[in-house]
């Protein structure tokens, strides 16, 4: 088990080598904007850390299932197919997000595409190398975004 990603306390980004020690998976076909942000996020944290993240949609492949490619340490962008999202989502209000950890995984997601991309900017405001690009494992942040959703041209919300 690798020390810099689990101090006590803490959960890492990083490994002690300084190479990336999570996947980030982002919701396969349901909205293109927490995949976008999930590209953004992990652009950032490239430049930031030199580490070399990768980033997967949480699509699945006729053979598998949740548990055969779920990965202990993962960055959950958005309403993806895992659990952890699903409950994250659970009661978020309108322009709310959440980030938290659940176990070994972060889980960021908010009520909609515009909400999760300001959970991601809060998330990398939090991530410095002063604080070793760590979050205490007691993260659970459920914040309202400053966000006002612009009208549609047919009556529509965006989001």
């Amino acid at each position: 088990e690798d020390t810099a990603s689990t101090k006590i306390g803490n959960i890492s980004l990083l490994t002690e080598e300084g190479e990336a020690a999570f996947f980030f998976f982002t919701p396969y076909n349901k909205n293109l904007k927490e995949s976008y942000a999930g590209s953004d996020l992990r652009l950032s944290l490239i430049a930031s850390t030199g580490a070399r993240f990768a980033v997967k949609s949480d699509k699945l492949k006729s053979s598998e299932t949740l548990e055969s490619v779920a990965l202990e340490k993962e960055i959950l962008i958005g309403a993806t197919n895992r659990q952890e999202s699903i409950e994250a989502l659970e009661g978020l209000g309108d322009n709310e997000y959440v980030i938290q950890v659940v176990g070994e995984k972060i889980v960021i997601v908010g009520s909609d595409g515009v909400v999760t991309y300001k959970a991601i900017q809060r998330f990398l405001d939090m991530m410095t190398e002063e604080n070793g690009f760590a979050l205490p494992k007691s993260t659970n942040i459920r914040e309202k975004a400053e966000y006002t959703p612009r009208p549609h041209p047919a009556g529509r919300t965006e989001a």
